[in-house]
């Protein structure tokens, strides 16, 4: 707690909030140190983001989020805490697709920075109960962020996901049917999701079945999907 104490104190003199100690002068160093370090990892973070918006705009949010938003010790969770501190904040309002695209470049970080268990060969079988591996992420985006179109709005369902074998993140566009699938599969499991979709679209559980069935296996293949284990 102590030391948590003395953090938050060089954070609140580095960012003007409490005065310099008489005896410690040169801790005005720290204001630039800190502040570049911020702009170093932020900007590497979200390079699109940051070619894309004004930088003297981007530096006052750094100052405000040094002040307000930065809690984690762990550096590579403060792209997150920025992202959501410039949507609590409504920082660049007048940008619509700011939210989207700091979602896309993070996301990116989170599942690059989780460990895998190379997933095993599996058939998908409908007998099996299902969930969401943590190496995909679905989102709905309201903007082509992933394209970088800024420009025109409509909505978007996005699945971002890690290859294990191919040790990178991949982005690809699914339909709304899969999207709400997908979403909502480790809350409602496999055959009441299945059941949800038939109600919802008006079609039989065997439709239902069949139109999902060739996109569930190439996702049990990736290890998107993984067998649920029973409780003990």
């Amino acid at each position: 707690m102590k030391e948590f104490e003395k953090q938050k104190s060089l954070i609140d003199i580095a960012n003007q909030t409490l005065p310099l100690p008489k005896k410690q002068k040169g801790l005005r160093a720290y204001q630039v140190l800190i502040y570049n370090r911020f702009h170093e990892v932020l900007s590497h973070a979200f390079p699109i983001f940051f070619e894309t918006i004004d930088h003297d705009d981007f530096e006052k949010s750094i100052y405000e989020f040094m002040r307000y938003g930065a809690k984690t010790p762990y550096i590579w969770q403060v792209p997150n805490e920025y992202r959501k501190f410039v949507k609590a904040k409504n920082i660049f309002k007048n940008l619509l697709f700011v939210d989207d695209l700091l979602w896309f470049e993070w996301i990116e970080i989170k599942l690059l920075m989780q460990q895998y268990k190379k997933p095993k060969s599996v058939t998908f079988d409908f007998k099996n109960a299902y969930r969401m591996g943590m190496n995909g992420v679905v989102k709905k985006l309201h903007y082509r962020v992933h394209q970088q179109d800024f420009q025109q709005q409509s909505d978007i369902y996005l699945l971002a996901y890690y290859d294990i074998d191919q040790e990178r993140v991949y982005y690809r566009e699914i339909s709304e049917v899969m999207y709400f699938f997908l979403k909502n599969l480790n809350a409602n499991g496999l055959k009441k999701s299945i059941k949800i979709l038939a109600r919802l679209s008006d079609e039989s559980i065997k439709n239902v079945r069949k139109f999902l069935k060739p996109a569930l296996q190439e996702l049990c293949e990736l290890g998107i999907l993984t067998i649920k284990k029973k409780r003990k």
